[in-house]
């Protein structure tokens, strides 16, 4: 007795299921990718921002100057004050040119926000105290980054996220 081979090869109906399965798959992971680097990209911001500020605070200790940080609502400047303790013309700027958020991302208030002008003295200490985020008003994918949000305090510039009304560390 000898089994007849089947050669045909896929039928309609198998390969519509398969088209339709990694269709779905393919509309799955851009999904997940879009928000994955929406997360990444509002991280990697305020990282950023926490790091020049910090910067900004160990310059005005070391180097004995009062150091100024103007953020605007999508974008930032450091600069070293020019030796009369207040912001103004004569105020060197740190970097060539401002740092930019990315497109779509901006500085959202919480408690203090755009323009905000944050004063390191030579001891170290911030003022004005406060809370901000960034956010991305450009896409409509949900994010929820585990960073997005700075508190300032007096001695202390720390990351977190932000729970709804207030910055909360991590």
């Amino acid at each position: 007795m000898t089994m007849e081979r089947n050669d045909r090869g896929f039928t309609l109906i198998e390969l519509v299921v398969v088209i339709t399965i990694l269709g779905i798959l393919v509309v799955a992971l851009g999904f997940s990718f879009a928000g994955w680097r929406g997360n990444y990209m509002v991280e990697s911001q305020i990282k950023d921002l926490y790091y020049d500020l910090a910067e900004m605070r160990a310059l005005a200790m070391t180097r004995n100057r009062v150091y100024f940080t103007v953020i605007n609502k999508d974008s930032y400047q450091g600069y070293e004050d020019n030796g009369d303790g207040q912001f103004g013309l004569g105020d060197t700027p740190l970097w060539a040119s401002q740092k930019r958020f990315e497109n779509g991302y901006e500085i959202k208030k919480i408690t203090v926000g755009p323009p905000l002008t944050v004063r390191t003295n030579t001891r170290g200490l911030i003022l004005p105290q406060g809370d901000f985020r960034i956010e991305n008003t450009g896409t409509s994918v949900a994010l929820h980054p585990d960073y997005d949000c700075i508190a300032l305090t007096q001695s202390m510039i720390r990351m977190g996220k932000f729970d709804g009304s207030k910055c909360v560390e991590k």
